[in-house]
């Protein structure tokens, strides 16, 4: 069982379906985000303690559930990304991780998830309605 494994080691890899991710973290539990469902995806991800990826979604998500994350980044949309994020070349992504992991507290994760989630409702609203006055206009 995946999950399982992720225990072990704290860290785990999410993974782009169509750009591999090399490196030394092949012991780690990973996950294509192809053809995985959502749910399946949210639920590896909640289990880490850190994440590496190369997935803009798990960027994302893994944010939205506070978990602290290196991106090997393949296209300049990775860099976009609003955020606080560690970005990493291949060689570097568990070093990287191992960092985070040893800077791992539980209780700042639960304090950055909910700011994070808080954020994400204000700029959704703000959207949402800056959409229905450009269709209503």
């Amino acid at each position: 069982n995946e999950f399982q494994k992720v225990g072990l080691h704290g860290v785990g890899i999410f993974q782009h379906r169509r750009v591999a991710l090399h490196g030394q973290g092949n012991s780690f539990p990973r996950l294509i985000n192809d053809p995985a469902n959502l749910e399946v995806c949210i639920q590896f991800i909640a289990s880490l303690k850190v994440l590496i990826t190369n997935s803009y979604h798990g960027m994302y998500w893994a944010q939205l559930l506070g978990v602290p994350t290196v991106c090997v980044p393949f296209s300049s949309g990775h860099y976009a990304f609003n955020g606080e994020m560690t970005y990493s070349t291949h060689e570097d992504s568990v070093s990287n991780a191992k960092q985070l992991l040893s800077e791992y507290r539980p209780e700042a994760r639960l304090k950055a998830r909910e700011l994070i989630l808080e954020n994400h409702r204000l700029v959704s609203s703000l959207f949402y309605s800056q959409a229905v006055e450009f269709l209503v206009d």
